[in-house]
């Protein structure tokens, strides 16, 4: 039948060539996202993160609607109650991870970030009986040594910190799972955009929904005391267009891979938000964190490489794990000489 013209069109190129064009769109995008909502934080002085994520989802609703119009798109039936239930708990992950980051250091926040990856692994064994390779393990090990020592500077936890750390995880990697099944047992007609059609308007009102309790609403900056022409700057404008290629590759790379390939793809993320911080902004470098990087880089380079080759039902060779396990003990013997 009929996919639509954009389905039509990435069919036509190699299933690992879109998956591979689907992840760089995806990092592009929440980079760009991450520094424009830096930028509407400092210098618009607008600190409201939940209702700036409504304003996405509504965009992003309304855009998608506008290409099923323009014939770009084609609407399949999704169960109201999976759209509902799939919308819920990618808001309640936004929401947990947010209070996360207000209530833990950044250095913890990371680090639960950083737990999603072999979180993940465990619940995908124990409750779905599905266990990764001993060399996807092996290439995913040195990827969470390497993210939490260039990341976690500062661990100073409170019991109430952890305990939202802890719900963020557990609501996230539901979130997650929840978009793997419907694309691989639920649905498997349908693709990300179809999904995103039925979802985005069930995200953006429970986002509304939770603004009163997680963004300010009264007082100085709190969102009903502000003049609302700052909605109407580019930069908000700019960001709400991003959001439509944010939301629609990350349920494509999740559907087309896997949970965990998505983590380690939110892992790039962060390593390219850290060298821009280097790059751009003139963030001071030290060389445990460069080299954090550079075996966190190698890591994830070698668990794609293992991942596409089991793809593939082929052998994966040992050569790309046995270097990178040769990197890591060579850092970790300069590490302990480095100031």
């Amino acid at each position: 039948g009929h996919r639509g013209r954009w389905s039509a069109w990435t069919d036509g190129w190699g299933e690992d060539w879109a998956i591979g064009m689907g992840m760089v769109v995806n990092v592009a995008s929440v980079v760009s996202i991450v520094a424009l909502n830096k930028h509407i934080q400092h210098s618009l002085n607008v600190e409201l993160p939940v209702f700036i994520s409504s304003l996405h989802m509504i965009s992003v609703a309304v855009l998608l609607r506008l290409f099923m119009l323009l014939g770009f798109i084609t609407n399949k039936p999704v169960p109201a109650r999976t759209a509902a239930a799939k919308g819920a708990l990618d808001c309640l992950s936004l929401a947990f991870m947010n209070v996360s980051l207000a209530k833990n250091s950044v250095g913890v926040y990371q680090l639960t970030k950083m737990a999603l990856t072999p979180v993940t692994v465990v619940v995908q064994y124990l409750i779905m009986g599905k266990a990764v390779s001993v060399r996807t393990g092996l290439a995913l090990l040195p990827l969470c040594v390497g993210i939490t020592a260039a990341t976690v500077t500062d661990i100073s936890a409170t019991v109430e910190g952890s305990l939202w750390g802890a719900a963020a995880v557990g609501v996230t990697i539901w979130s997650q799972l929840a978009t793997q099944n419907i694309f691989t047992n639920v649905m498997r007609d349908v693709d990300a955009t179809t999904l995103l059609y039925h979802t985005s308007p069930w995200i953006a009102l429970g986002q509304l929904c939770l603004t009163p309790f997680l963004d300010r609403s009264w007082g100085p900056r709190g969102l009903l005391s502000m003049d609302a022409s700052w909605v109407l700057n580019p930069a908000v404008a700019s960001s709400c267009l991003i959001a439509m290629l944010v939301n629609t590759t990350n349920y494509y790379v999740i559907g087309r891979t896997s949970a965990v390939t998505f983590q380690v793809l939110g892992h790039a993320k962060t390593l390219l938000a850290i060298a821009l911080g280097f790059l751009v902004f003139g963030a001071p470098i030290h060389t445990k964190n460069a080299l954090a990087i550079l075996v966190s880089f190698c890591a994830m380079m070698t668990h794609l490489h293992v991942r596409m080759e089991e793809g593939k039902r082929r052998q994966p060779s040992n050569r790309p794990l046995f270097l990178l396990y040769l990197l890591l003990a060579a850092v970790a013997v300069a590490w302990t000489h480095l100031p």
